[in-house]
């Protein structure tokens, strides 16, 4: 069992070897007191984000974590740069002796091991800040997830309501069109079995200005249903709808890491510098050889050491800001994660109390759907009729003709047979060769089928022109008619029996 601190997202350091009858009581003490906070000012969560209660089993969890909101300790103070070495680097007349020279080596080494030692302590800050921020986005994704699973179904009921909502507006809006287009919809002659009836209105159209406004009415309330809970969605944390607010500071320990080893290269390059003055035989400092690498160092490497160290400070504050910040995300989650499951399970309790309405108001925009787009499936009806006619056609006439074909073969067939039995037939012992006196196969059948095409007769009303139609629904255009049903998927057309 690890133990957390929310706000930083570092593991709370607890004495080893905690009984494991350890209660949750003494724990939140224990705790408490590595924090150095008051005991009710320390709520204690589960990595789920539940609230922790004084009779729950600490072998239940793994993970714990702790929201200090009033702590007594102050913030320790950020490791600063190191000081200045307080050695003069600039060259003069008197730093022509070889103890000068050396000291001046001595100092430069001095103040780069200094800068590299004040790096590694900061990177290993940084890499347990960038694990704490881990740690705190690890627990954000959990408790968002929880959320997001608790709010899907009402999200996905409202997404689905508002994009029907739309549809039954556009109905609603419409419908002055689709009455009038019901009107001039002239039915065509001799395909209703009631002869007065003249338009696609007259089916019912009287019974559609009544319903159009009970739809208008029971949609209000549902309407504003809606408008309801999607305030309240709106309510909710933004991190349930965008995935997390928290962030990882991963992403800068690689050019930490780079500054870090320039800072070990130049203490290691003045180091070397200062070993191999100090190696010569008779003691002595070449100057020619070493003022060049004083000065070099003074004017390019001291500047770049200053700017690595204070580009290292600024990566350093960076990660602490970001704990900071995610502590605080954290935290305002933490304190409020079980109101936001219950307004979740609230709006989903209170949805399904409006499934059953919902379904019958759909119900009752389907009758007016229905009128909306009879024109123009009554249109596309017609052209079926047009394309199964001349389908039916294509079929009987090949039928006839492998009824023709099939005749002229049993004929020729028949003569053969027949001119071989007498030519044959008189000096055959019976029953030599079995099978000799079969019949034709399939004649029966045969003129069955030309039988059934030649009494074939179509209930379809007698369109057998796409012209036809056009020309009953003069001037009316057939594009004032589509909407979203579109023309017919592909069919088996004429040309395929061919």
């Amino acid at each position: 069992m690890r133990v957390y601190d929310a706000t930083t997202g570092k593991e709370i350091a607890l004495p080893h070897g905690l009984s494991a009858q350890l209660t949750m009581e003494e724990l939140r003490g224990l705790v408490c007191t590595a924090l150095r906070v008051e005991e009710l000012h320390a709520p204690m969560f589960s990595r789920d984000g539940l609230p922790l209660r004084s009779d729950d089993a600490l072998s239940s969890y793994d993970q714990i974590f702790v929201v200090p909101l009033h702590s007594s300790s102050e913030v320790q103070e950020q490791p600063k740069p190191p000081a200045t070495v307080p050695v003069n680097f600039a060259s003069s007349s008197s730093s022509s002796s070889s103890a000068l020279l050396k000291g001046r080596l001595e100092a430069q080494t001095k103040y780069a091991e200094a800068f590299h030692q004040v790096a590694i302590v900061k990177i290993s800050e940084m890499q347990g800040g960038i694990q704490a921020t881990q740690v705190q986005l690890d627990l954000e994704r959990c408790l968002v997830s929880n959320l997001q699973r608790e709010i899907k179904p009402v999200k996905d009921f409202h997404a689905q309501f508002l994009c029907k909502e739309k549809e039954y507006a556009d109905l609603l809006k419409g419908f002055p069109s689709d009455c009038q287009r019901l009107k001039d919809a002239k039915l065509y002659p001799n395909t209703s079995t009631d002869p007065t009836l003249t338009t696609l209105w007259d089916y019912g159209g009287t019974k559609l200005e009544g319903l159009v406004q009970r739809c208008r009415h029971n949609l209000e309330r549902p309407s504003r249903v809606m408008e309801e809970v999607g305030e309240e969605l709106k309510r909710l944390p933004r991190q349930v709808e965008e995935g997390g607010k928290c962030v990882s500071a991963e992403n800068i320990l690689k050019e930490a890491q780079k500054l870090a080893d320039d800072q070990k290269a130049y203490f290691e390059l003045s180091r070397a510098n200062f070993q191999s003055a100090f190696n010569s035989v008779d003691g002595s400092v070449d100057r020619p050889t070493y003022e060049p690498v004083l000065e070099k160092f003074e004017s390019s490497s001291l500047p770049q050491i200053r700017l690595n160290e204070q580009r290292l400070v600024e990566m350093a504050v960076f990660v602490r800001k970001r704990q900071k910040d995610n502590g605080a995300v954290l935290c305002e989650l933490l304190l409020h994660y079980e109101d936001y499951k219950a307004k979740a399970r609230e709006l989903r309790k209170r949805l399904s109390g409006y499934s059953d309405n919902f379904r019958l108001l759909d119900t009752e925009f389907s009758r007016l759907r229905v009128g909306h787009h009879l024109p123009e499936a009554y249109r596309w009806s017609l052209l079926e009729v047009v394309r199964r006619r001349t389908v039916t056609r294509a079929i009987l006439n090949r039928i006839l003709q492998f009824w023709q074909t099939m005749v002229r073969v049993y004929r020729g067939e028949a003569r053969q047979r027949q001119m071989f039995l007498q030519q044959y037939g008189p000096y055959m012992v019976k029953d030599l060769i079995s099978g000799l006196s079969e019949a034709l196969p399939c004649k029966d059948a045969l003129y069955a089928l030309r039988s059934a095409q030649a009494s074939f007769r179509s209930e379809l009303p007698p369109i057998h022109w796409a012209s036809q139609v056009r020309e009953h629904f003069y001037p009316v255009r057939f594009n004032d008619w589509e909407h979203e049903l579109g023309p017919p998927l592909d069919a088996l057309l004429p040309d395929v029996l061919d």
